[in-house]
């Protein structure tokens, strides 16, 4: 718009700002006003002295001379006028002039208005006016003319004088016709002639310059009326019949206003428009303009209309459309509206809120600057839409709530149809429009079906864009999010406060918890990455909601996917499915976050059923035939087998189920992408863990799809192989298990028969395991390989085992110990370990225990490949992996029960290599010997070989110079390792020590003896002496008394294995001892005759019966003779009345013999007969001998009387002596150690080292419907499942009697009067049951049962409950492990391993193995075991018990040796100096 013009002054206002005159200048006024009054004068001169008086006056003097002398005035003034005309038809013209005529002008409408609304001189007026108003005059003059009118009209007071016209035909609106359809009735106000023109303007035909000094007389009648409020009637009367209606024809014409067809069609000039709307604004602020504009309705009609064409303006006037909405929407949207509003408010609203849509319809110019205009209008309409609902939400009638809804629907709609063409815009508004649209319908909370249905229709029609799709899933997403809140709140932990010392003075102290380190977190293979974190949207979040309330409006939003297989683009379909998957991710973590108490509390809010909701959508979306929806249709699968394959607290519908095994069946086997068989794979690992009714129907087609996913290793992502191997290890017990079922199956795919024998799957399993070991390339794959193919040896040597089958297995498991992978390795060697376990069943199909041979000749061979090369590549650790296999050969040595395992030569010869290879770090070459060199002479074509010397060659044939080259290589190998050293070290001390020699008579708790020098030790057996053997063994001799009443000599050796002490008693003959019988076979001929009858049996001697109650021990009464009582039969009837737990489960008492088996019938009876004809012909022999042998006394010898002992020391001399150690060639090896009070201390320290490897782990019981810690450890009762469960991890002990670990039990029976227990020569267990502890009542954190527990690095968990345990229940920083056992109704138990980052997959049982019960304890120990073992051997700073050990004795020999000569040693052997004893 133009510059504002300078306003006309009232006469009052020219009161105000005349100057005071002086004197002197009234006087010079005067003298001029003689000059106007001169008739006779010019009448130039007269005009001057007009103007220069009105200069010069007063208001006053003013107002009496105009109304004294108006006719006068009038005539000079006209006259002058008339003059000014004739001159410029001679191209005459000055400005000074025509401002004369102007101000002269403007004199006489302020002081003479009385005599002017006379309609004196009027149309002499109006000629002036007319002329100087002509637009070919200066722009300035006809604006001062322009106002003049205006006064003039507004002093004359009427709308029908012919000089009205002069206003719209000043104001000229032919510049701004665009359209050929504009017709305007008013002519342009211009000169006939260019002599004519008053005040000639150089630019006045410039099309800019017309358009500008129009808009610029218009915004002068615009101000006039707005500074006049009292006349604002007549002006706006005046601006309707003049100008409204050119600008607004069609709604005068609906008015009655305009009978023609003028105006502007179809819109008003946007410049026009923009000077309306600039004026409205003030117009709204005076009250007494308002209340015209608002009086009547057709004031109010052409007020809306004016709202309705600014809102169709062109994006260019985007600022007069924001102004217009901001001028509309503060007098619609107010808390008190004016009063002529109220009656219609709800139109109003309504119509304002329709006609703001047109901003949306209006065409984007194609200007990077328009395009920015338009969306950021729009921006702001959506944006007030948004605050009209925010702000005025309560005020807002139901109507107009409803306007809102169904006009932005409509405005979303339109904007976002797929044919629009201003698609740049719509990608730019679509997030906003519809973020807005969804909240406004959530905002109001409707269950008004009408609107929900609109909007479904509406918003669902829209999904040929992405981004309906993604604005629909966020707002469903925050509605998810209430929904956890009020369905499934979960209590946030409070964080102990712990108070901090002020700083500094004036300081208080802070109550801020300090910083808490990040602890680790078990996880497994099912462990879900953590969601996204999602922000929460405060204003969703703010709207109070009730249970009712969020259900209804949030399944309502997920109705708008109701069509949602119906989307024909394959990417906005895989984003509405991720929708879906997205808030069943949530509400299902939800679930399973919320504790059971708090989630079966009938209180709370009724859970969802996700199946119920989703399951549709799902299922259907599985079966869409078309090829191009594969992400979606995945998406699907995985949601629907992640619902399916997880613990529930009903059980699932068997319809469901079977509507779920077809659909998988259909994408496991119709479905030409692998990328729907790799999202079962990935989300069903649980499929057959879990018991589920009828899933074995599937078997047959997952090990298929496993077979190709897992055929080349490197197809699929990295989890979807893990997940195929987690399935397949499940299936491993269910072949046996299920020996008896067979499996339809319906697809050609599947080679082989019709149906499919349970039994016939074991073969498959173990060639998928095989050929993935081979192919996968992920170590930690391989790995799994290893152990499922353990687990399955275990199953396979339980049952009906292939010795084919077991050997091959094993070969697979030996070919990856020279794997170039340390993890792989070690997992081989593992394997191995734990397959020693099994060493009795393999004997059974391997009588010439080939098998093992293999085993331990193999890993010999590696131990001395692998020192002698560098095999390894680099990175990888040597030391620890030959480590590894010597510990696993000695776990197969030491497996050996009922056979020596070095009668096998071959065994022999490559274990003893090995070891001193591993000590000395090569093998000991030396000349051959004599016989060797004849045998070389003889046959010269034989190779001469050298022959090693070994250890026991060294002992015939000592060498002083011999000895010190095994020390040196001892001190140093040539592999320069200490820990294969020490490892080779262990194995030749526990095979010295252990070799069918464990558990000793004592029990397995017993590892080291308890007997020390002082015990039973004799006052005149003069002082202990300690000796130290090869710097390995210290040695001890005491002679204490014999229970025969001679005198013993003990010995008690300390090694880095333990404590160990026998006593020797020196005899010369066996007096009381029976006869040892002659040697006999019971081999017999089998041809033994079919008549043959046995002898009768000897009458049965009738015991006598102990007078007992049935639980009472049996005890040894006087009066019986023992030799006649069956005490096995007595204990056994003792235990099946005190323990029943110990029966069979068929209660069958433990003395009565077990039925024979039909299969060996045959075989026992065969036997039986042949023991009776043996025994038979064994007594007539006897009988024989008896009737013809001599007396006794006629041929025995009478021994001589034992020697009476002249020296104290005599016994512990001569067994030293008889054991070779005070012979002169051991002198350097049998040395003296100092016999002092410091070496006594140090000897107890290292009495208290422990010799075998000691671990302690937790074993958690819960019942059905317990999640929470206090409750787990509040439990102090055993299912009968359970308890069979424990028994089988260890045996019971008695903490009070128990001499062995007990892992920080109390003997005090604080702690419990029972555990469980388990040891071997490596290790020893004790499990910490917590059922076993007293619970304590009046505490119920239960700290004394945490106490051990929490402590502890693995924890087993028994589970009876229906959900998954959660490994972080039992609050602590170190349960690294958690090995989860739930019983399945099918009889299997359902497998879980967690373990933190840090741990390495561990064996033999794997996250998701589905284990029968014969095999369940063992694996669970032995699991737990090697869990244990990885932690710690992978922990900072821990140490194995054999270095410690080996490291005290070396401290002990380095501080305590003494150097004495051979001849020394000697003479305090035979005559030992009286020492003081150590205290007891």
């Amino acid at each position: 718009s133009t510059k504002d013009p300078p306003k006309m002054m009232k006469k009052k206002d020219k009161e105000e700002k005349a100057p005071k005159k002086d004197d002197k200048s009234q006087a010079k006024a005067l003298r001029k006003l003689q000059v106007f009054f001169d008739k006779n004068a010019q009448l130039s001169k007269r005009f001057k002295a007009l103007v220069s008086y009105i200069e010069r006056a007063t208001n006053e003097d003013l107002t009496k001379f105009f109304a004294e002398n108006c006719h006068l005035i009038f005539t000079v003034f006209y006259e002058t006028f008339g003059a000014y005309e004739v001159n410029c038809k001679k191209g005459k013209w000055t400005a000074k002039e025509v401002q004369d005529m102007l101000t002269v002008m403007e004199n006489i409408l302020i002081y003479l208005q009385e005599t002017i609304k006379k309609r004196w001189q009027i149309r002499s007026f109006g000629n002036f006016l007319e002329k100087i108003l002509a637009r070919e005059n200066k722009s300035t003059f006809r604006q001062t003319g322009f106002k003049q009118l205006l006064l003039f009209l507004q002093t004359l007071e009427t709308h029908d004088d012919p000089l009205t016209e002069l206003v719209p035909s000043a104001v000229d609106l032919q510049p701004f016709i665009t359209s050929n359809s504009t017709i305007l009735k008013y002519q342009t106000l211009s000169a006939p002639d260019k002599t004519l023109v008053l005040a000639p303007s150089q630019s006045a035909n410039n099309p800019e310059t017309f358009m500008k000094n129009s808009l610029g007389l218009f915004c002068i009648l615009l101000e006039h009326m707005t500074n006049r409020p009292e006349c604002f009637t007549f002006w706006w009367n005046l601006f309707k019949a003049k100008l409204i209606t050119a600008f607004y024809p069609d709604i005068s014409k609906q008015l009655g206003i305009l009978d023609d067809e003028t105006g502007f069609k179809p819109l008003c000039p946007p410049l026009i428009q923009a000077e309306i709307i600039r004026e409205l604004e003030n117009w709204m602020k005076k009250k007494e303009i308002y209340h015209i504009l608002w009086g009547s309705d057709e004031n109010v009609q052409i007020m809306l209309e004016i709202f309705r064409q600014s809102c169709l303006l062109p994006i260019t006037s985007d600022a007069t459309i924001k102004k217009a909405i901001e001028i509309y929407q503060n007098i619609f949207f107010v808390d008190k509206p004016i009063p002529e509003v109220q009656p219609k408010l709800v139109y109003y609203r309504k119509f304002f809120l329709e006609k703001i849509a047109h901003v949306f319809e209006t065409d984007t110019p194609n200007t990077k600057e328009g395009f920015e205009n338009h969306k950021n209008l729009a921006l702001h309409c959506i944006q007030l839409y948004r605050t009209i609902f925010l702000d005025s939400y309560d005020s807002l009638e139901n109507e107009t709530r409803e306007t809102l809804m169904y006009t932005l629907l409509h405005i979303t709609t339109t904007l976002l149809k797929e044919s629009t063409n201003n698609k740049t815009l719509v990608e730019a508004m679509a997030p906003t429009i519809l973020d807005t649209i969804l909240f406004i319908w959530i905002r109001t909370k409707t269950r008004k079906e009408e609107l929900w249905k609109a909007l479904q229709d509406g918003i669902s029609g829209l999904f040929h864009s992405n981004e309906p799709v993604v604005q629909t899933k966020a707002k469903i997403i925050q509605l998810t999010l209430v929904i956890k809140e009020i369905i499934y709140p979960v209590k946030e932990k409070k964080a102990k406060v712990v108070k901090v010392a002020p700083t500094g003075e004036g300081q208080e102290a802070s109550t801020t918890p300090p910083p808490k380190k990040a602890e680790a977190i078990s996880k497994c293979p099912d462990t879900l990455p953590p969601l996204e974190v999602i922000t929460k949207d405060p204003l969703i979040h703010a709207l109070n909601w009730t249970v009712d309330e969020i259900k209804f409006i949030w399944y309502q939003m997920l109705l708008i996917f109701n069509k949602v297989n119906e989307i024909a683009n394959p990417v906005i379909h895989a984003e509405a499915i991720s929708c879906m998957t997205g808030v069943i991710n949530i509400l299902q973590r939800s679930e399973d976050e919320l504790p059971y108490n708090e989630l079966m509390d009938e209180s709370r809010p009724q859970s969802l059923s996700l199946i119920n909701i989703f399951g549709a959508w799902l299922f259907e979306c599985c079966a869409i035939q078309l090829s191009t929806h594969i992400k979606g249709k995945a998406d699907a699968y995985g949601t629907l087998c992640r619902l399916i394959c997880r613990h529930h607290l009903n059980p699932l519908p068997i319809k469901l189920l079977s509507q779920f095994y077809a659909i998988i069946h259909l994408g496991l086997v119709n479905s030409s992408n692998t990328e729907i068989s790799w999202a079962i794979l990935q989300n069903s690992g649980n499929i057959f863990n879990l018991a589920l009714p009828g899933a074995n129907i599937l078997i047959p087609y997952f090990i298929e799809e496993i077979r190709k996913v897992l055929k080349t290793g490197d197809t699929p992502s990295t989890s979807v192989r893990m997940k195929a191997i987690t399935i397949l290890s499940s299936l491993i017990c269910y072949p046996e298990h299920f020996e008896g079922v067979t499996i339809p199956v319906q697809d050609h795919s599947i080679n082989g028969p019709k149906e499919i024998k349970m039994l016939d799957l074991k073969k498959n399993i173990q060639d998928i395991l095989k050929d993935t070991l081979k192919v996968d390339p992920v170590s930690e794959h391989k790995v799994m390989c290893m152990w499922a193919l353990c687990v399955f040896l275990f199953q396979e040597l339980h049952h009906t085992a292939s010795k084919a089958i077991v050997s091959d297995v094993i070969q697979t498991v030996l070919s990856y110990c020279g794997h170039n992978d340390l993890l792989i390795i070690r997992a081989a060697l593992d394997v191995l370990s734990s397959l020693s376990l099994t060493r009795e069943r393999i004997c059974l199909i391997d009588e010439k225990n080939e098998l093992a041979e293999l085993i331990i000749l193999h890993l010999c061979g590696n131990i001395q490949k692998y020192i002698k090369e560098s095999s390894l590549s680099k990175g990888q650790n040597k030391d620890s992996v030959i480590a590894d296999h010597f510990y696993c050969v000695l776990d197969w040595l030491l497996s050996y029960q009922n056979t020596y395992v070095f009668d096998n030569e071959k065994i022999a010869k490559n274990v003893f290599e090995a070891i001193e290879v591993g000590l000395f770090g090569t093998l000991i070459p030396h000349p051959p010997s004599e016989s060797a060199a004849k045998e070389n002479k003889k046959d010269k074509k034989d190779k001469k070989e050298n022959k090693r010397a070994s250890i026991r060659d060294l002992d015939k044939n000592p060498n002083r110079e011999d000895s010190a080259f095994f020390e040196h290589l001892r001190q140093n190998p040539m592999h320069n390792s200490p820990a294969i050293s020490e490892a080779a070290d262990v194995t030749l001390m526990h095979l010295s020590n252990f070799l069918q020699n464990f558990p000793c008579k004592e029990g397995v708790d017993v590892h080291s003896s308890l007997i020390l020098e002082v015990d039973d030790n004799l006052e005149e057996s003069g002082a202990t002496t300690y000796y130290v053997y090869n710097d390995a063994i210290i040695i001890s001799v005491v002679q204490v008394p014999h229970f025969t009443g001679g005198t013993a000599a003990r010995i008690i050796t300390r090694d880095p294995t333990g404590k160990y002490a026998w006593d020797t008693l020196l005899t010369y003959d066996h007096p009381n001892s029976e006869p040892i019988p002659p040697p006999c076979s019971l081999y017999r001929d089998s041809n033994i005759p079919e008549d043959y009858v046995p002898p009768p049996d000897p009458e049965l001697v009738k015991l006598p019966v102990y007078n007992r109650a049935a639980p009472q021990l049996p005890r040894y009464l006087p009066e019986y003779n023992c030799s006649m009582i069956d005490q096995l039969d007595e204990v056994l009837q003792y235990l099946s009345d005190a323990s029943p737990d110990c029966l069979s489960e068929t209660g069958q008492r433990l003395n009565l013999p077990v039925p024979t088996l039909k299969e060996y019938v045959e075989k026992v009876t065969s036997t039986q007969k042949a023991l009776l004809i043996q025994a038979s012909e064994d007594q007539k022999v006897v009988d024989h001998k008896k009737a013809t042998r001599p007396p006794k006394e006629y041929w025995m010898l009478k021994p001589p009387k034992p020697p009476v002992p002249l020296s104290p020391y005599h016994y512990c001399r001569l067994i030293l002596h008889h054991l070779g150690y005070l012979a002169f060639e051991q002198r350097h090896l049998f040395t003296e150690l100092e016999n002092s009070q410091r070496f006594h201390r140090s000897l107890a320290q290292l009495d208290k080292t422990f010799g075998r490897e000691m671990l302690k782990i937790g074993v958690l019981y819960v019942k059905e419907g317990q999640d929470e810690q206090n409750v787990l450890l509040s439990n102090d009762m055993k299912s009968p499942l359970y308890r069979e469960f424990v028994r089988g991890l260890g045996w019971t002990i008695e903490i009070e009697k128990h001499r062995g670990y007990l892992g920080g039990l109390d003997p005090k029976l604080t702690t419990g009067t029972h555990t469980h227990y388990y040891a071997n020569s490596m290790i020893e267990i004790v499990f910490h049951d917590v059922t076993d502890m007293p619970t304590n009542p009046n505490d119920i954190q239960q700290i004394h049962k945490k106490r051990h527990v929490g402590n502890d690095i693995v924890h087993i968990i028994y589970s009876e409950h229906a959900r998954d345990y959660n490994p972080q229940t039992i609050t602590s920083q170190f349960n690294d492990a958690h090995i989860i056992v739930y019983p399945l109704p099918n009889g299997l138990f359902r497998i879980q391993v967690y373990r933190k980052e840090n741990v390495q997959m561990f064996g033999p049982l794997l996250h998701g193995m589905a284990i029968n019960k014969k095999l369940l304890s063992v694996l669970v120990r032995q699991t737990a075991i090697n869990a244990n073992r990885y932690v710690r051997y992978n922990t900072e700073g821990y140490n194995r018990p054999y270095p410690n050990r080996r490291r005290a004795l070396d401290e002990i020999f380095k501080r305590f040796k003494v150097t004495k000569s051979y001849e020394d040693v000697m003479t305090e052997i035979i005559q030992p100096s009286p020492k003081a004893l150590p205290e007891s």
